[in-house]
């Protein structure tokens, strides 16, 4: 009995050696398991091996790798050009422009690693790094787009002048893929903005001034035209209510002549009636008188 706990002894504290082993391993594993969230990166840099770049999980080992996660998620960059810095279109006149990209580090292993050496990994979604970044570049772009085109024309044609722009902004961006750009704002650039010195924008100054003077002129013959209409139609109504006064004084007069002519005819024959009313009254009397005296002489004898 005792050789037999002797033989077996030894394979159980192996057995359990080897279960501490494998437990203690998958602990080390679970806690140095690192899950990658959507829209991030993580770069884990090992003693002395190259960099590893996953998208999804990875192991990472302390002391023996440094892990560091980046946002590849899309980013917004502003970019605004107004006043003196507004563009300048073909015809001199400036314009304000607001515009905002949307960028992303390019979810390649060789994109992300250029974005972690060129401006790091933290930086690699900071708002003021990103402006940084592309300001310049997408400035010069619209600067050089606008330029090529008069100023009716750019705003005219605004989804023109943001694919020339996305065109020429190109695909070497450092790491970055520009996924769009949207134009917030495209007006002229107000004229007390300008600089009367600058012979650009005094070329511009006059353009806008001439520009301006012929459609007050045309607004003002416009207006001019509107008011000569309203008193033509005026006047046509004065007519027109004069007319209806003159028929209707005239329908009345003819009516009052009607009624004269009506009230002179009943008088007329009222008069006749009376006066023949008064003749047979005469004439009854008369010969009832005649009568009588025929009478008389008869009653007398």
């Amino acid at each position: 009995m005792s050789g037999n706990v002797e033989i077996l002894l030894p394979i159980v504290v192996a057995l359990c050696l080897g279960a501490v082993c494998v437990v203690g391993a998958l602990l080390v594993i679970k806690t140095c398991y690192r899950r990658v969230p959507q829209g991030k990166a993580l770069i884990v840099n090992g003693m002395g091996g190259a960099p590893r770049v996953t998208f999804t999980a990875a192991v990472v080992y302390p002391f023996f790798h440094e892990a560091e996660a980046m946002d590849v998620s899309v980013q917004t960059v502003k970019v605004t050009r107004e006043g003196a810095k507004g563009l300048l279109c073909r015809d001199s006149i400036r314009v304000d422009a607001e515009v905002t990209l949307f960028v992303r580090v390019n979810r390649t292993t060789e994109d992300v690693l250029r974005v972690a050496q060129t401006i790091g990994c933290a930086r690699a979604s900071d708002p003021a790094a990103l402006k940084e970044l592309f300001e310049v570049k997408v400035s010069e772009m619209m600067k050089t787009v606008a330029r090529e085109m008069a100023f009716d024309t750019l705003l005219a044609s605004r989804q023109a002048f943001k694919d020339e722009v996305i065109t020429r902004m190109g695909t070497d961006l450092g790491g970055f893929t520009l996924e769009d750009l949207a134009i917030d704002s495209l007006e002229q650039t107000p004229i007390e903005a300008l600089d009367p010195s600058n012979i650009l924008d005094a070329e511009g100054i006059a353009a806008i001034t001439r520009r301006t003077t012929v459609e007050q002129l045309a607004t003002n013959t416009l207006l001019q035209q509107e008011r000569r209409e309203v008193l033509r139609q005026n006047h046509e109504t004065d007519e027109a209510a004069l007319r209806y006064q003159q028929v209707r004084a005239e329908v009345e007069a003819k009516l009052q002549r009607e009624i004269a002519v009506a009230q002179a005819l009943e008088q007329d024959e009222t008069a006749r009636v009376i006066a023949e009313a008064r003749k047979a009254a005469r004439d009854a009397r008369e010969g009832r008188e005649e009568r009588e005296e025929r009478e008389e002489p008869g009653r007398n004898t």
